[in-house]
């Protein structure tokens, strides 16, 4: 798949400028992550606070029943 492109090799469908442009974009993106100033820190709160409220079965999440159907399990 290598082909010479302007004195460049091209590796699969990017040309040697936009692989780095790819490569620049992907390593600030996880630089961003690693630093937290991509966290949603009150959402990831919010969703704990819901997954806990609602009822589990065997330690998976259930539709809830009324209290017949739970004697029966």
């Amino acid at each position: 798949m290598e082909e010479e492109t302007e004195g460049r090799k091209k590796l699969g469908i990017y040309s040697y400028k936009e692989r780095q442009e790819r490569i620049r974009k992907y390593k600030e993106k996880v630089k961003r992550f690693v630093n937290g100033e991509n966290k949603n820190k009150d959402g990831y709160v919010k969703r704990r606070v819901l997954a806990n409220m609602k009822p589990r079965y065997k330690g998976k999440f259930v539709k809830k029943w009324d209290s017949e159907s739970t004697a029966e399990i």
